[in-house]
């Protein structure tokens, strides 16, 4: 009787291992063939831009003027056409491909029924993806589409890594510690940091040393090999 109890658990314990989806399965299971909503994403090449970018810069603007003067509560008369352009497009990188993978300045948009509702300003490089801004329409707060975007890049960057090895890392930009709007990278990715001798250590060991100044900062990277994702960060 207790050895077929033991099966019986060892059988159970196989199937829910046998049902449990990796990244790439929860991404990828969205069927447009009955889905409600189209929705699709678009990887466009922003410096030197491409016709696609030329096309859809204008309606991106919008999106991200509504995301500055609703998240960030900055004035309208501050998000302007030309400060956008500084921010987000203007890139001393230049076009190379590598083994069959762009490399250079991209904006890769999320797009629901035909309308841009968020956007990833990234630059692709030899060995990671540098995420330098995400914006959305605020409408779609609702759907988490920071997380969403930041499993989509390491996603993004497992299929780009297929072709070129090299690539293998996140850089998700600057972590300053006393900004509430960056906890979010903390409290829902769980990240590992590095303080000391390039060490890697959990987060709650950082956070003290964090706290010794109202400024600290740090670089965070999500480590895209990892199975969960964790992120390294390296103190200034």
């Amino acid at each position: 009787m207790a050895e077929s109890s033991s099966s019986a658990q060892s059988e159970s314990s196989s199937a829910h291992q046998s049902r449990e989806k990796g990244l790439a399965d929860l991404l990828e299971e969205y069927d447009s063939a009955v889905a409600k909503h189209k929705f699709e994403l678009r990887l466009v090449r922003s410096h030197p831009p491409s016709k696609e970018f030329e096309d859809s810069q204008l309606e991106e603007y919008e999106v991200y003027k509504k995301y500055q003067m609703t998240v960030h509560k900055d004035p309208e008369s501050k998000v302007t056409f030309s400060q956008f352009k500084n921010f987000l497009i203007s890139s001393p990188l230049v076009e190379e491909t590598r083994h069959g993978v762009e490399l250079g300045s991209f904006h890769y948009q999320y797009i629901l029924d035909g309308k841009i509702i968020a956007v990833e300003v990234m630059d692709i490089l030899p060995q990671f993806i540098s995420s330098k801004y995400f914006f959305y329409d605020p409408a779609y707060d609702f759907l988490t589409l920071g997380t969403y975007s930041t499993l989509r890049s390491i996603y993004f960057i497992q299929q780009l890594s297929q072709k070129l090895p090299s690539i293998q890392h996140y850089l998700m930009g600057f972590y300053i510690h006393s900004c509430l709007k960056m906890n979010t990278k903390l409290s829902s990715l769980r990240p590992t940091c590095s303080v000391q001798r390039l060490t890697c250590v959990p987060i709650e060991q950082c956070l003290p040393k964090l706290d010794v100044s109202k400024y600290s900062n740090c670089v965070m990277t999500l480590l895209k090999l990892m199975r969960r994702p964790q992120a390294r960060m390296i103190t200034n």
